[in-house]
C-alpha cells in the first residue's frame, strides 16, 4: 500500500474509532514475581485427586517441555503431566482475592495464559468470573485449543468484566480439568483488573448466549439473510478463524451467500433506551469488517423513526481473520433523545462481498443530564 495511502487509511480509522481516555484504578494485579509463591489470599480448591502438580515457579520442572519460561520471570503453572499417567481424575481451582467491580462502568481483566492441549484428550483450562453465587465462562481452552507447544508460547485474554458482573466481591477463578486422562498443563502469569470510566451501562451485550437477544431487532433491508450469531461456519474461510474472541458473536456472512445470491443490506438494533437520563453517551463495540465493496453505518435512531449518521467507514475495519478485530467508541451525545436506540447497517456494496463482526457493545451514559 502506497505510504499516503496507508496514511489515509490510518487517518480514518482513528477518526472513526476515536476513544475518550479516562482515569484508570489497579482493582487487582498478580504476576507471582514476590517471593515466587502463591500470595496470600488466594484460594486453592482441588476436586478429585488432592495431589496434582502445580507451583509458581520461573521454569517450568519437567524434562518434556520446550522452553523454559513463558517470559523470564514468575509463573502460576498446574501440570498434568508430572501429576503422571494413571493417577485419580481432578479438576483445580485457583480463585484470586476479592476486589470491586461495582465502581466502574468498564472493568477490564488481562491475564497471559499458556495452555498446551494432549490431541484427543477431554483436559480444559477455564478463565470464569464469579460473585460467590454465579460462576460466568469469559474463555475455554480445550480439544485442539493449545497456544502452543512451547511454554513461551501464550496468548494474552482479555475481557470487560462488567459485562457480567457488578459484584463488590468478584473473583477470577482459573481451573484446570485433567478430564480423567493424562494431559499436559496450563499456566497463567500478569493477571490485571483495572477499572475505568464513569457513569452507568444502559445497554450490554456479548451474544455469549448465540442467538439472537430478545431485547434486539434485526432486519433485512434487502437480500435473503439476516445476521447470524454464534460462531462462523464457512468451510471457505476456516483460514480466518470462527470468533473474534473465542465466544460467540454477531455476524454477516457474505461470503457464503455466493456470487448469485441477492445483494444484501442488513439492521442490528440495540434495544432502546432514555438518552435524558445523563448528559453523555457512548457507544463502546468490538468490530472487524473485510472489505471488497461493504460499508458500515453506525446510526441513532428516535423513537418517531427519525435517524442520524453518527460514523460510517468502508474500508477494511481489523481482520482479516477475526480475532484481529479494533475496538471502537463513538460519541452518541448530539442525538440524545428520550426514546433512542443505536443502529448497526451493513451493505454489501452491491457486489459478492465478504464479512463484518460485531461483539460486546456497550452504550454508557454519564455527567449531568440536560435540556435537549
Amino acid at each position: 500500500m502506497p505510504m499516503r495511502l496507508r496514511y489515509l487509511v490510518s487517518l480514518l480509522l482513528f477518526t472513526f474509532f476515536a476513544t475518550v481516555l479516562s482515569a484508570q484504578v489497579t482493582l487487582f494485579a498478580e504476576n507471582f514475581d514476590n517471593g515466587c509463591v502463591l500470595p496470600a489470599g488466594w484460594q486453592v480448591n482441588f476436586t478429585g485427586n488432592q495431589n496434582p502438580v502445580w507451583y509458581v515457579g520461573n521454569a517450568l520442572q519437567n524434562d518434556d517441555e520446550n522452553g523454559l519460561s513463558m517470559n523470564g520471570s514468575c509463573f502460576l503453572v498446574i501440570d498434568d503431566d508430572a501429576t503422571g499417567d494413571n493417577t485419580p481424575a481432578f479438576v483445580s481451582d485457583f480463585i484470586t482475592p476479592p476486589f470491586d467491580a461495582s465502581q466502574f462502568p468498564n472493568v477490564s481483566l488481562s491475564v497471559d495464559v499458556h495452555y498446551r492441549d494432549y490431541g484427543d484428550a477431554n483436559e480444559s483450562f477455564q478463565v470464569l468470573i464469579t460473585d460467590g453465587v454465579n460462576e460466568t465462562v469469559l474463555r475455554t481452552f480445550s480439544q485442539g485449543g493449545s497456544t502452543g507447544d512451547s511454554l513461551f508460547e501464550y496468548t494474552t485474554v482479555k475481557f470487560d468484566l462488567s459485562f457480567i458482573t457488578a459484584s463488590p466481591n468478584a473473583r477470577i477463578i482459573f481451573r484446570f480439568d485433567d478430564g480423567g486422562g493424562f494431559g499436559w498443563w496450563a499456566a497463567i502469569d500478569n493477571v490485571l483488573v483495572v477499572g475505568s470510566g464513569q457513569g452507568e451501562n444502559v445497554v450490554k451485550e456479548t451474544f455469549n448466549d448465540c442467538s439472537k437477544p430478545s431485547d434486539w431487532e434485526t432486519q433485512v433491508v434487502t437480500g435473503v439473510d439476516d445476521w447470524q450469531f454464534g460462531y462462523v461456519t464457512n468451510p471457505n474461510t476456516v483460514w480466518a478463524g470462527n470468533s473474534m474472541d473465542g465466544t460467540c458473536m454477531a455476524f454477516f456472512d457474505d461470503d457464503i451467500l455466493g456470487g448469485a445470491a441477492p445483494f444484501s443490506t442488513v439492521r442490528l438494533m440495540s434495544p432502546w433506551f432514555d438518552g435524558t437520563e445523563y448528559g453523555r453517551f457512548e457507544v463502546n463495540f468490538d468490530i472487524i469488517m473485510r472489505y471488497y465493496k461493504e460499508k458500515v453505518a453506525i446510526l441513532v435512531q428516535h423513537g418517531d423513526g427519525s435517524e442520524y449518521l453518527v460514523r460510517e467507514a468502508a474500508f477494511d475495519v481489523g481482520g482479516p481473520h477475526f480475532p484481529n478485530y479494533i475496538h471502537a467508541a463513538l460519541d452518541l451525545s448530539p442525538f440524545r433523545n428520550q426514546q433512542m436506540r443505536v443502529v448497526f447497517e451493513y451493505d454489501d456494496g452491491q457486489d459478492f462481498g465478504w464479512w463484518i463482526g460485531l461483539d460486546n457493545i456497550k452504550v454508557t451514559g454519564s455527567g449531568i443530564a440536560n435540556d435537549i
